[in-house]
């Protein structure tokens, strides 16, 4: 997905859909959190700036709560069919959008694994892809 791509997306039952670009990161998280809110072993992420994303039809519902981040997080989803649709960490310029939900998922592909420390032990993924025990890590400037 090119830096200046569009997309767009949405709930399963469609009463919440979204329109964002610019996608800057994407990734697949194995984290407990991302495991029990959605019921699968892993969720892949599309990260983007805050600003870049609009709703545009219905209102996702909000669930707010602490966990092994400084700051709170927050999670958008359809409060209809429940569908996670997007992550954010207080105080953070970006947010992480569900790939699934987007329209066109095909159209990212995830660069890395995060949080692999929590990765269900029957997965076994053949991919060329880094894995991270916890969050991706950054060289030194």
């Amino acid at each position: 997905m090119a830096g200046d791509a569009r997309f767009e997306g949405g709930c399963f039952c469609g009463a919440v859909r979204y329109r964002g670009q610019r996608p800057l990161d994407a990734a697949i998280c194995h984290c407990r959190d991302c495991q029990r809110i959605s019921g699968a072993p892993l969720l892949a992420w599309v990260e983007i700036d805050k600003a870049d994303l609009e709703w545009t039809a219905g209102s996702p519902s909000y669930y707010d709560y602490t966990s092994d981040w400084p700051t709170p997080v927050r999670r958008a989803f359809c409060n209809q069919c429940g569908t996670q649709l997007t992550y954010e960490r207080e105080g953070s310029a970006e947010l992480d959008v569900t790939v699934a939900s987007m329209d066109e998922p095909e159209s990212v592909r995830p660069t890395h694994h995060v949080y692999t420390s929590s990765q269900a032990s029957w997965l076994h993924l053949d991919d060329d892809m880094i894995g991270y025990e916890r969050l991706r890590t950054y060289p030194e400037d």
